[in-house]
């Protein structure tokens, strides 16, 4: 009886692995270069759903929000890739709001908790 149930799991598993749906972040090459695209148009100060809304396939997703300076800011993640062919063209983002608003990006994450006069920049204030 165990072998038998032993044998039927790990036949569907075998029979589902190639069932599996493609990763969130696997876009078209046409996707992929409209992602670029709306990327190289952000503006400072557009609205958060506006700069999400851009990002129409792919992977976003909100890493955090923190409560610095009297300022609420939110980092997201935007991911995307294509196989071409045994290479993966890659394009992955990090953006960040303040208060609703979109001040940066960066191919990178950001330490904003450690920088100070970085934050005062988003929020507009003189550092000290």
């Amino acid at each position: 009886m165990k072998t038998t149930l032993l044998m039927c799991v790990m036949g569907c598993a075998l029979a589902c692995g190639g069932c599996a749906s493609k990763p969130a972040a696997e876009v078209s090459s046409k996707e992929l270069a409209a992602a670029r695209a709306a990327h190289a148009e952000l503006k400072p100060g557009a609205s958060r759903q506006a700069v999400l809304d851009s990002f129409k396939a792919g992977n976003l997703v909100k890493l955090g929000n923190s409560s610095m300076a009297g300022a609420a800011i939110e980092e997201w993640k935007y991911e995307a890739f294509h196989d071409e062919k045994e290479r993966k063209n890659l394009f992955v983002t990090f953006l960040y709001f303040c208060n609703d608003r979109f001040v940066d990006s960066s191919d990178q994450r950001i330490d904003f908790r450690n920088n100070e006069a970085l934050v005062a920049k988003w929020i507009g204030k003189p550092s000290k």
